[in-house]
């Protein structure tokens, strides 16, 4: 059996959110909530904007947030 509270699932609310902010700096932003927190994926034009693409995850959540966005 499957037990749905841990397998990750993608939160559309969150990524529009955090998209507000950040706009088209990161490319495919794709935000990921799990059982110990959330999984930012994407591809961003800079640093800054991957770094701010995680605060306001934080910011958002309070939970603890994993940065996979790579910087092109």
């Amino acid at each position: 059996m499957i037990d749905h509270a841990t397998q990750p699932h993608e939160s559309l609310r969150l990524e529009a959110l955090i998209r507000r902010l950040v706009g088209w700096q990161v490319d495919d932003l794709h935000v990921l909530e799990g059982g110990r927190g959330l999984v930012l994926e994407g591809h961003a034009r800079c640093a800054h904007a991957r770094a701010l693409a995680l605060e306001e995850a934080a910011r958002l959540t309070g939970r603890p947030v994993e940065n996979r966005i790579e910087v092109n």
